[in-house]
């Protein structure tokens, strides 16, 4: 546009600027103008970065013009906006599931058609499932500094395996949003945000108050009589303007209320502990299963113990395993790649979270309480892998069998009367325990006002 200018300019003087000084400062108009030309978008989630499977999400979508020229207006041609969930996998242990994504549609990439609304372009792993992309602006012309806000509202399907950050197998959800200006390439802004799942979420059978309330018995009204006596009903709500209207039950009440039936069992559990030499301790536990942010607690009995312990340790582990369907097979992987594998073979990884350690020599009863991450994902099972918890104890015992700790001290006659020395070395051996426990999701509303992350996002186009 401008280097095709032929008019002259001047400095004052009648005497025109050289052609090389013509280019120079056409160059610099064009590169002015096209840097002044911008529209910044911004998004951001409405509530904050964790979601409960079957929630709806919202969004905030905001489109400025930031040129500054009063003659200046920007065009945007469309907008898009999708959320996908990506899969990624240890391909040296774990085939990859199959994409959502129509097999028979070849979707161009971003060098071959850049304008095509492609969000899984770039992207590592696969796509195993996403939502239907929806249009949210389109054909819109903004003013200098003007600025247009839209609402981008979508839910997460119920089936939705939870965000989970793996060794094998990890799930990374993303809010994509496409944009592109008329003659331009599309620009992509991608958010991620992460989701819990709660199994039962989705039948409305174990939290709808309701269907006990409508249900009657056979000596009760006729169903005519019933229809009358809420049709009076409804109609005693409607003349009353003090009454409000009842509102629907939120996923958010409905997850509350299964988690208090799951987490609100107390049912006391003992353990005896005990090895080839005798007995050791009682383990005691309330419950076996716990939110994500609650604390696991457990009580030590060693006043009946016949083998003495020095020290005890309890790791809150999580294990992945990996279905038999998806597994690669070793002969045909890489015999020199290094495998993951802390369990009993290289499909299984174990992962400690937090742990504890006390020393238990002197000690008749003790307690002990572990954190459970916020960070962390509840226990799940999808296609591919299957995630448990357990807490994984080891105690450091006296190897010799039927050494009390009383014969273990030496005893010297002092002036204060009898002292007893404990003994500087021990032979020990160490047994492990496992002890498995459900964790499962909490309120997405705990975990964002612990958890902070960046919010909101932007890009220029």
């Amino acid at each position: 546009e401008y280097m095709g200018i032929h008019s002259f300019i001047s400095t004052g003087s009648s005497r025109p600027l050289p052609k090389s000084d013509l280019i120079v400062v056409s160059f610099t108009v064009l590169l002015r103008r096209l840097l002044l030309s911008m529209v910044e978008i911004k998004a951001a989630l409405v509530r904050g970065q964790t979601f409960i499977a079957g929630e709806s999400l919202e969004c905030t979508v905001e489109f400025r013009n930031t040129n500054t020229d009063p003659s200046a207006k920007e065009v945007i041609a469309w907008a898009s906006a999708q959320i996908h969930c990506f899969c990624t996998v240890n391909k040296q242990r774990v085939k990859p599931p199959l994409s959502v994504e129509p097999s028979s549609v070849t979707l161009p990439t971003a060098s071959s058609c850049p304008t095509t609304f492609n969000p899984t372009a770039d992207e590592k792993g696969c796509s195993v499932l996403l939502t239907k992309p929806e249009i949210i602006i389109c054909d819109v012309t903004l003013k200098p500094n003007e600025v247009r806000t839209v609402q981008y509202n979508t839910s997460i399907p119920y089936e939705a395996p939870p965000s989970y950050n793996g060794q094998l197998v990890r799930y990374s959800y993303k809010i994509v949003i496409g944009c592109q200006r008329p003659g331009g390439t599309t620009k992509f802004l991608r958010i991620p945000f992460r989701v819990l799942l709660l199994y039962g979420l989705g039948d409305t059978s174990v939290y709808n108050k309701k269907l006990s309330s409508t249900t009657t018995s056979n000596d009760g009204p006729s169903s005519s009589q019933q229809h009358l006596s809420n049709n009076d009903e409804t109609e005693t709500r409607r003349e009353n303007p003090f009454i409000k209207e009842e509102a629907g039950i939120s996923i958010l009440d409905c997850a509350d209320h299964i988690l208090e039936l799951l987490t609100n069992k107390c049912s006391q559990s003992s353990y005896n502990i005990s090895n080839e030499k005798g007995y050791i301790c009682t383990f005691s536990v309330p419950r076996v299963v716990y939110k994500i942010g609650e604390d696991i607690t457990g009580t030590f009995d060693f006043s009946l113990g016949t083998v003495p312990c020095v020290q005890y340790v309890v790791v809150l582990q999580s294990e992945e395993t990996i279905a038999q369907e998806f597994r690669v097979d070793s002969d045909n992987s890489d015999r020199n790649a290094t495998t993951i594998t802390t369990g009993n073979s290289s499909y299984t990884s174990t992962t400690s979270h937090c742990r504890l350690q006390e020393g238990v020599w002197n000690v008749v009863r003790t307690h002990f309480s572990l954190s459970v991450p916020l960070s962390v994902c509840p226990a799940f099972m999808s296609d591919c892998v299957a995630l448990r918890w357990k807490l994984h104890f080891e105690f450091t015992v006296v190897a010799v069998p039927g050494v009390s700790k009383e014969s273990l001290y030496t005893k010297e006659d002092t002036a204060d009367g009898l002292l007893y020395k404990a003994p500087s070395s021990v032979n020990v051996e160490t047994m492990s325990w496992d002890l498995p426990v459900k964790i499962v999701a909490t309120n997405p509303l705990v975990v964002n006002s612990c958890l902070t992350g960046q919010i909101e996002h932007s890009f220029i186009i």
